[in-house]
């Protein structure tokens, strides 16, 4: 019998889609070298994608079979819902069906095996009006119009929907907030930077070490195994743990 390595999932929007970038804001990189040889970090990020196209692909992604091992769910999602209201465009999402948006989402992980207590749910985080239009500017693009007065209205959305199914969550948006130069998080003025990749970071580890274990990595201690003969070590050494001395 093979292995089963257990693994984190980190689903949502551009934020996700990022999480490795080693430019800008490598969070889910973070986790992954925490996790190594404790648990597999997976991202699937869609930039741009919102609650909405979110709950239509999350059936065309996720099933019974590879929902098995899930150990955590990170659902972040929300970012490019409240946009476009101002200019009524097709990508704003209404903050009622936000929220209806993420209970199915939680419903149907449910129906495919994956026990709500694995799933945690982030805020949209704030935003800079002046800095993301810069960045607009500067790089040539054109995105719908985002209001900053909407962005609490989504983030206590998400955590009503969190508190109704007793969700783990995370309010990326206050937690920012507490800092009086916040900006500094955004490298664009939507997206993490470094320091806002460290901080979500911080905020999900002690979360995530409270479902997977972080204190033994899978397989045994180098100095464990025969390496001369390493066939004579026991059947079941796939199935062995070794102390983490990372920590």
């Amino acid at each position: 019998m093979s292995l089963v390595w257990p693994k984190i999932v980190l689903f949502g929007d551009s934020q996700v889609q990022r999480a490795f970038d080693p430019a800008t804001a490598p969070w889910g990189a973070f986790l992954a070298n925490r996790f190594q040889r404790v648990a597999d970090v997976i991202t699937r990020g869609f930039s741009g994608y919102t609650s909405r196209s979110g709950r239509i692909i999350l059936p065309r992604i996720f099933c019974p079979e590879n929902i098995s091992g899930v150990e955590a769910f990170v659902i972040f999602l929300g970012t490019n819902d409240l946009s476009g209201k101002l200019d009524a465009s097709p990508n704003h999402v209404p903050v009622e069906e936000y929220s209806e948006n993420l209970e199915e989402m939680i419903t149907f992980l449910q129906s495919i095996g994956l026990r709500k207590d694995k799933i945690i749910l982030v805020t949209p985080g704030p935003f800079h009006a002046g800095k993301f239009k810069k960045w607009c500017h500067d790089t040539g693009r054109n995105f719908p119009i985002k209001d900053e007065k909407l962005v609490p209205e989504y983030v206590e959305a998400c955590l009503s929907v969190a508190k109704k199914h007793d969700l783990d969550s995370i309010n990326i948006f206050e937690e920012m907030k507490k800092d009086e130069e916040w900006p500094r998080f955004l490298i664009d003025g939507l997206h993490f930077a470094t320091d806002g990749a460290k901080l979500i970071y911080q905020l999900l580890r002690p979360i995530l070490e409270k479902k997977i274990d972080p204190s033994e990595m899978l397989l045994p201690y180098w100095q464990d195994i025969n390496h001369i003969k390493p066939e004579d070590n026991n059947d079941d050494i796939c199935f062995k743990k070794c102390p983490n001395l990372t920590l």
